[in-house]
Order: structure tokens, then C-alpha cells, then sequence
């Protein structure tokens, strides 16, 4: 991150993604860890947009800032982003990267300060080769009869994990530092995400 950091009093409380290891590529998302309730509580800034720290390489940073910029034309974005003082997104090609569970990106939240005001940070990181892995995987099941439709579009395919991972770091309480939201309740942003952009196909 950029941002000259004020204050690194705050203890920095890490919660790690889990994956929901389903049978589908549907059910290969990030989940989060138990949270562990920092000593002490940031202080909070109200902002319009938080802001962004693209932080992805090579094509990956490309497809962050178009699934940033796809996801911000639907309604979800605001709801998804309103908690949140930064999102920072970045990746990690390679296949010595996928995960042993196959989850395509990880999200943690932690509190952070900097000279602007503070809040909360949603640190994203993108799998490139475990997601282009899982469209394959959706294709082939397709051709098999196995699942109704094919697999997105990959543009479509990154903004709807984006929101999926914004939606593991919105809070569930006000005060502290909440837990992360639980996997079942990202999945259903990661849905209304895609379908809102498969309606909007451009």
C-alpha cells in the first residue's frame, strides 16, 4: 500500500479466507476464519467510495480494474463497498499458487489508519490460473449435462468473485472488529452480481 501509515498501534487481527470445498466449481469460493476481536477499535471515516489499491500483475491487473469498473456499474457495488475505508486487490499467477482446495481468491478485513482518516481494509487476492482452472471444469460439466448453462463470460467471471470477496469482508456487528460474512451469504452476491451483468451483457 501506498498511503504513509499513522498509527500502527491497532493490532491487526488476520482472517484468512477458508474455502467451502463443494463438488461444483459454484461451490469453490473463499470463506473466512473466526475472527479474533482487536484491543483496540479504529476510528471511522465516512467516505462516498473507498478507495482502491490495485496491487494485481500482469493480465490480472487489467481484469481487477475492469471488474472494479463492472461491478460499479450495478447496484450492488454501494452496498458491497459502504463499510469499507480501502479495497486492495491483488494476485498471485502461477499454478504454484492454486490452492490445494481449488478456492479461486481470499479476502481478510483489518482495521487501518492513514493520514486521510481510517477504517476497514479489504485485502483481496486473485488466483488466475485456479480461476481460468474452474471455468474449464464448468465448460466440461456443461458438455457433460452436468450443470444447466456454461460458464460465464471470464470479464463476468471476475467481477462476480470480486463481489463475492467484498461480501466476506462486510461486518456483522458495529462495533470491534466484526467477523467476516460467512460463505452461504457470499455466494448469493457472487449470484446476483453475475446475473445482473449477464443481463447487462455489453
Amino acid at each position: 500500500m501506498a498511503p504513509r501509515v499513522v498509527v500502527a498501534a491497532v493490532s491487526l487481527a488476520l482472517m484468512l479466507a477458508a474455502c467451502d470445498g463443494g463438488p461444483t466449481p459454484a461451490a469453490r469460493r473463499s470463506g473466512p476464519s473466526p475472527a479474533v476481536s482487536p484491543s483496540a477499535e479504529v476510528r471511522r471515516t465516512t467516505v462516498r467510495t473507498p478507495k482502491i489499491d490495485n496491487r494485481a500483475t500482469g493480465r490480472a491487473a487489467a481484469r481487477v480494474a475492469l471488474a472494479i469498473r463492472d461491478l460499479r456499474r450495478t447496484r450492488f457495488w454501494r452496498p458491497l463497498t459502504r463499510r469499507i475505508y480501502v479495497v486492495s486487490v491483488g494476485s498471485r499467477p502461477g499454478r504454484q499458487y492454486v490452492p490445494d482446495d481449488g478456492h479461486l481468491a481470499e479476502a481478510r478485513a483489518f482495521p487501518f489508519l492513514d493520514d486521510d482518516g481510517g477504517g476497514r481494509l479489504c485485502d483481496i487476492t486473485f488466483f488466475p490460473t485456479a480461476i481460468s482452472d474452474d471455468m474449464k471444469l464448468q465448460a466440461r460439466y456443461f458438455e457433460q449435462g452436468l450443470l444447466e448453462r456454461g460458464p460465464p463470460s471470464r470479464r463476468h467471471f471476475w467481477a462476480a468473485i470480486l463481489g463475492h470477496e467484498l461480501a466476506h469482508c462486510l461486518p456483522r456487528r458495529e462495533r470491534g472488529m466484526p467477523a467476516m460474512s460467512p460463505e452461504p451469504v457470499a455466494q448469493r452476491w457472487e449470484d446476483k452480481v453475475l446475473a445482473a451483468l449477464e443481463r447487462d451483457r455489453t
